[in-house]
């Protein structure tokens, strides 16, 4: 791995002067998978404008990501500026067909391509696919003083009627009602119980309890030298905010990281280790951590979420797309085909009415899909139930309750630099939480759907 990385780097030194034969850099290129070097060889070709070698970098991302439509829509601009009309628009009308919306129109890069019936189409229908769509609205705001607490994720007491919102800045958990009602809930644990910032949080109404993943990392405003790296998976009482436990770690490599919390109905926790690609749990009434699987095959998981009985797991990978797990066998697998939907940049999952619900946010535009299963196994499509509210400049974390959905609009995380602090020129905003139906207009997809199944059959058409 060393040997390619090393070639491909200087590949990318050489290629943007002209010094490596096309043929080399085709050979080099196609037997890579280190994916940010790839990036990297593709935005110097551009640059330079060595537009066949920028294709076939683009080729091999799509290649290795199918689900990216980044990539898609990059590789879409290449086919472009190469003239190739019937690729480009290939490419295009893929991305059109799933609900997406690229900048395409007075997109200097799409002029050899543009000024056809086809393009025209094309433009509107991405133009089209920008307008907003389901019924989101506001039903709690926190004020722009608070919005560099970086509230970025969310959980519900139904109980209490109340959302729970936690800072990885201060480390504090804090409630808000629909009513505006907003107010401190937990302090962060100091000593020997010491917690950090709130990566994660996750409801147990059941058994009364709030479990929250900490960590001690540049955003949170209490990191020390002693303490960097270090993280819990901590326990609370969730009518009172009182602290109960700490799961030990001391068995663990540091450095520490959890995220992806999820409870199963039957009350166990499960979560990731990002740094060793490891799935964990604990296991109702237990109070140690068990290692579960190692998903080393995946690269990003965002979350977790699982069916009624906790037999299936499902998990979202943000480069890779959905995958599930059996639970008894460990064994798992993709859930749906790469090469025809596209389910990666999910960064919330949940599991509702034998469907699961999902909000992407790493495309154009950020949305949320139903994501459409039969048995619990087996994919049958993914229909967008919301996009492109006005508040949502960058959705991400949520929950869902009964036939609603509820998520973080505008997360704040990307005005900040590599220190956790404030950009030059950037300033803070009310974060809002959006509620918005999870199964808007899905009998209408799916009749249509039907529709279409039949006219093909009648046609003789697969």
């Amino acid at each position: 791995m060393k040997t390619i990385v090393m070639t491909l780097l200087l590949l990318f030194s050489f290629s943007v002067h002209a010094q490596v034969s096309d043929e080399a850099f085709e050979t080099e290129i196609n037997k890579t998978n280190v994916i940010h070097q790839l990036e990297q060889v593709a935005a110097g070709t551009f640059k330079k404008q060595q537009f066949e070698r920028f294709n076939l970098v683009m080729n091999r991302l799509v290649e290795l990501r199918p689900q990216n439509t980044r990539y898609l829509f990059s590789l879409a601009k290449s086919y472009a500026l190469l003239d190739k009309k019937t690729e480009a628009y290939n490419a295009l009308v893929k991305l059109q067909n799933a609900g997406f919306s690229y900048p395409i129109a007075e997109n200097t890069d799409f002029n050899k391509v543009a000024g056809t019936k086809v393009y025209d189409y094309i433009e509107d229908g991405m133009i089209a696919n920008g307008k907003p769509y389901g019924t989101g609205q506001s039903v709690a705001k926190v004020s722009e003083q608070y919005g560099g607490m970086l509230f970025e994720n969310i959980a519900f007491d139904k109980n209490r009627s109340r959302f729970l919102l936690g800072s990885i800045r201060s480390g504090e958990v804090y409630f808000i009602t629909e009513s505006g009602v907003f107010k401190p809930f937990i302090k962060p644990q100091t000593g020997e119980n010491e917690t950090y910032g709130v990566v994660d949080l996750v409801t147990d109404p059941k058994r009364d309890f709030l479990w929250l993943a900490t960590a001690s990392m540049p955003q949170y405003n209490g990191t020390t030298q002693a303490n960097f790296g270090m993280a819990t998976i901590s326990k609370f009482r969730l009518s009172t905010g009182e602290w109960l436990e700490n799961i030990d770690t001391s068995s663990l490599s540091k450095p520490l990281l959890f995220n992806a919390l999820h409870v199963t109905d039957n009350g166990d926790l499960y979560f990731i280790n990002p740094f060793t690609r490891e799935v964990m749990t604990v296991n109702e009434g237990e109070s140690q951590i068990k290692p579960f699987l190692n998903v080393a095959q995946l690269s990003s998981v965002k979350a977790i979420t699982s069916n009624n009985d906790a037999s299936i797991l499902y998990v979202s990978d943000y480069d890779k797309g959905l995958f599930l797990i059996n639970r008894d066998t460990k064994a798992y697998k993709m859930l749906n085909d790469p090469k025809q939907t596209f389910l990666s940049g999910i960064d919330d999952l949940f599991y509702s009415d034998g469907d699961l619900i999902a909000i992407q946010n790493q495309t154009s535009p950020n949305r949320i899909l139903r994501v459409l299963l039969k048995e619990d196994l087996f994919f049958q499509g993914a229909v967008p139930v919301e996009s492109n509210n006005e508040l949502a400049s960058a959705m991400t974390k949520g929950f869902v309750d009964g036939g609603d959905v509820y998520y973080i609009a505008n997360s704040q995380w990307g005005k900040m630099d590599m220190g956790g602090n404030l950009q030059e020129g950037k300033s803070w905003d009310p974060v809002h939480i959006i509620k918005a139906e999870n199964n808007y207009k899905i009998q209408e997809f799916i009749e249509s759907q039907q529709r279409i199944a039949d006219i093909k059959k009648k046609r003789g058409i697969k």
